[in-house]
């Protein structure tokens, strides 16, 4: 977001305004992909595990609509769609792994959960940094593509992972 704004969008005095939209973009999509969710299922988590498959589709749906570039609104609603993904994705998963895992293991599994994550942050900020200083700013279209490709991966996996499950997630595990 920070180079789409700074480099591609400039609006305001060095990209700041281009840059708070796109970040007001992703607290809109990261409030409405639960809401929207927690409003159509049912609260089991066979419906959890579906919609965290929806998250992962979104996501890539919407890499692919940001690699667009095409203008400022359709970036935004590329963002909007994939910090829908994301916290849908963030939110069903917490609350899985709080339904599952037994009180006396629960602070480590988040510990080890949270953990994780930052680890996954650094690694694609590393590797999105890499690629926009290679291939430079004006490719950014094909980073936000290849972004989604990649972003279909852990999609395919958890539609893998859906056909197995044949267990229902035991609720109050503990």
């Amino acid at each position: 977001m920070a180079v789409l704004a700074t480099q591609i969008f400039v609006m305001g005095v060095n990209g700041s305004l281009s840059l708070g939209i796109f970040y007001s973009a992703f607290g809109v999509g990261a409030v409405l992909g639960p809401l929207i969710a927690n409003a159509i299922h049912d609260g089991s988590g066979r419906s959890l595990r579906r919609w965290i498959w929806f998250g992962f589709a979104i996501q890539a749906v919407g890499w692919l609509v940001i690699g667009q570039i095409t203008g400022l609104l359709v970036v935004c609603i590329g963002i909007v769609m994939r910090a829908m993904g994301g916290s849908v994705n963030w939110t069903y998963s917490s609350v899985l792994l709080q339904r599952t895992t037994p009180d006396r293991y629960r602070g480590r599994v988040f510990s080890i959960d949270n953990m994780l994550y930052y680890v996954a942050t650094v690694f694609a900020t590393l590797i999105h940094g890499t690629l926009i200083d290679t291939l430079g700013p004006h490719n950014m279209g094909w980073i936000g593509a290849g972004t989604a490709v990649v972003s279909m991966l852990p999609l395919l996996g958890w539609s893998y992972a859906l056909r197995r499950w044949r267990e229902p997630v035991a609720e109050g595990a503990g």
